[in-house]
């Protein structure tokens, strides 16, 4: 392979951009009614917009050649959360990408005025997934996990067609040599959240990805930042806690601290190697490197 340039991508997930302060009762005969009302009681104090400006300024200092955005920028899935985090998406220092998360499909909503406002950040700008947005040598894959569930539930889908679909760019991806980054909103290994807040069909995720390959899986929802394995191979998963959480008066937790990932990804002589650094708060309320680790595929990690 020709000599490749180092390719950073900043990941962050779980904004939870603030909502509209006036909601058509219209639109809350449905789930929204309860999160609306979590929101006033309770996570409105804890997910703060000035807790994720510094985040993105932190983001803009370390130069990202892209920004990956694995879901929920939303609260309620509105028109008018897409249209504000369409307008937010324009502003990140760096060109981006996203996915939904459950927020953001909450209830079922028509494309146009909901996803499609996203369309380009969403690589084909198509209403199918997987999408693939593609630098050169490096491709982020994003896969859809976002539906509407039943009340008090938050659970994800992926769904067969999309599995094969992914699994099949994958080893396409391979083949060219392109490294494969592959970013959902749920969580695809077992015990970082409720079975009510689980990807119900995991399993199906996982065949695909080990089926078709990549060198490194990205996910949000939990609202911590944590680290696995897709089961049976080598391929890491990476999550991040949320970019906009606060714990205002709760005691200080690192594992949800808000922060971000930090990726560079380079061709090495094993293959692609692949950097992460979590850049997150500290207890002092300031930002810096929590937590980094360096793979080789195909190789194991290294901690540094």
């Amino acid at each position: 392979m020709t000599e490749f340039p180092s390719f950073r991508i900043a990941h962050l997930s779980d904004v939870h951009l603030p909502p509209p302060a006036h909601i058509p009762a219209s639109r809350l005969f449905n789930k929204r009614a309860l999160s609306v009302v979590s929101w006033r009681r309770n996570r409105r104090f804890h997910h703060r917009p000035e807790t994720l400006t510094r985040i993105v300024t932190d983001i803009a200092a370390q130069k990202p050649d892209l920004i990956a955005v694995s879901g929920d920028l939303t609260n309620f899935g509105l028109p008018d959360e897409y249209r504000a985090a369409a307008d937010w998406l324009s502003a990140l220092p760096a060109p981006a990408c996203a996915i939904m998360g459950n927020h953001d499909m909450m209830t079922s909503l028509p494309w146009d005025d909901g996803p499609a406002l996203w369309a380009r950040w969403m690589a084909d700008g198509a209403d199918s997934f997987p999408t693939v947005t593609r630098h050169g040598a490096v491709a982020v894959i994003g896969v859809n996990s976002g539906v509407p569930s039943p009340p008090t539930f938050a659970t994800g889908r992926v769904g067969a067609p999309q599995a094969r679909a992914l699994r099949d760019r994958l080893r396409a991806l391979g083949k060219d040599g392109v490294a494969r980054i592959v970013m959902i909103h749920h969580p695809p290994v077992r015990g970082l959240v409720a079975g009510r807040k689980a990807l119900t069909d995991m399993a199906l995720f996982q065949r695909a990805v080990a089926e078709g390959g990549a060198e490194l899986v990205l996910h949000g929802h939990s609202h911590k930042t944590t680290r696995g394995f897709i089961p049976g191979t080598t391929i890491p998963v990476q999550g991040i806690a949320s970019a906009s959480y606060d714990p205002g008066r709760r005691a200080f937790d690192p594992v949800r601290a808000a922060g971000w990932n930090r990726i560079d990804v380079r061709h090495s002589t094993l293959g692609w190697s692949v950097t992460i650094e979590t850049r997150a708060f500290d207890g002092r309320g300031t930002i810096g490197p929590a937590d980094a680790y360096r793979i080789e595929r195909p190789g194991l990690i290294e901690t540094r």
